[in-house]
């Protein structure tokens, strides 16, 4: 008998949202604050922390994935939205290796993903596994060998994972910006 002993659930879907109207909120929010921070982001943009009230919007259409997302895991507590923020990438902007801590589930919705503008990219947890097992010793990668789980991201499609999970987003390599927006859940105690 085979047993999967440690899966991690990453959660993909394409939402019906606003894009127009998320693009804009984008553009708002850089109009405002021309600097933003500086977190994984090696280059680009990413605002800092966006008021729900601008968000909400985003967030009615989030809600129900990840109520998916909480049931397929067992989840028996509370999640409560502590942050979010939009990311805007241009050609080479890429975002470092990095996961996102004091949070239970973190999200990323995309609102313009232009073709070569940067794929996002899980690392395994058993991150020494190519010490062990190399890429080479395999005919293919799947969920029991894979040092990284890569996601071809569209507009409008949302990526649920657990916050601990470490990613990256590769370098945009179009002349056209990539649009994100991003956010965090908690336990709430």
């Amino acid at each position: 008998m085979f047993i999967d002993c440690f899966p991690i659930l990453i959660y993909e879907k394409n939402l019906n949202i606003d894009l127009k109207k998320s693009i804009l909120l984008t553009k708002k929010e850089i109009k405002k604050d021309k600097i933003g921070v500086k977190f994984s982001n090696n280059g680009g943009y990413q605002s800092k922390g966006l008021d729900f009230k601008k968000v909400k919007f985003l967030f009615d259409k989030i809600n129900t994935p990840v109520s998916e997302y909480c049931k397929k895991i067992n989840f028996k507590g509370e999640l409560v939205y502590s942050n979010s923020w939009v990311n805007l990438n241009l050609k080479k902007d890429f975002n470092r290796l990095h996961d996102h801590p004091h949070s239970f589930l973190s999200g990323v919705l995309y609102f313009k993903v232009p073709k070569k503008s940067g794929r996002i990219v899980f690392e395994n947890p058993a991150w020494w596994l190519r010490s062990f097992w190399p890429k080479e010793a395999f005919k293919t990668n799947d969920i029991y060998n894979a040092p990284e789980w890569v996601f071809n991201v569209e507009e409008s499609m949302l990526i649920l994972f657990p916050s601990f999970l470490r990613h990256y987003v590769e370098p945009n390599e179009t002349n056209e910006e990539r649009i994100s927006f991003s956010f965090n859940l908690s336990f709430k105690k």
